[in-house]
């Protein structure tokens, strides 16, 4: 294996390492390098999040009912858990038209699970037409113990 002198793309002289074609790069000395976990460390650690949606108005009540159900069972079927019961705000008009609808119904989620685990849930709200928007934020873990998601450090 052939090892010649680089630059590292931050900027710091590394070497590369030239196998069968492929070229790694490797980090300067002293840098960490960001690895996945896997099974093992920290990748289980149940994380609080808040999920708002907003189901099309062009439905009827019912039907919108119905993907409260739909997004709750997607959550527990990635291995997360919907804290409570969704926070239901009804139908509400939209501040300005999305995708040619003036208004829609409005569903929060306190949501606890590991990280990435919601990769696909997203995915799945994403490629909905009957969802207009999604947002899912990270909980800081004080808001979390507040809201009775996270037990007290």
């Amino acid at each position: 294996m052939e090892m010649t002198r680089t630059s590292h793309p931050c900027g710091e002289p590394g070497f590369a390492r030239y196998a069968s074609g492929v070229i790694f790069t490797l980090p300067p000395r002293g840098l960490q390098v960001p690895r996945r976990l896997g099974t093992e460390g920290s990748s289980h650690v149940m994380r609080a999040y808040e999920l708002m949606v907003i189901i099309s108005g062009d439905l009827d009540e019912n039907a919108a009912h119905g993907w409260l159900k739909t997004i709750s069972s997607s959550i527990t079927s990635v291995g997360g858990k919907v804290h409570g019961s969704p926070d239901w705000w009804g139908k509400r008009r939209l501040a300005y038209l999305i995708n040619k609808k003036s208004d829609g119904f409005y569903a929060v989620f306190n949501v606890l699970a590991s990280a990435g685990a919601l990769d696909e849930v997203e995915r799945g709200l994403r490629i909905s037409e009957d969802i207009i928007r999604h947002k899912l934020i990270r909980l800081p873990d004080h808001e979390a113990q507040r809201r009775g998601m996270l037990a007290a450090a």
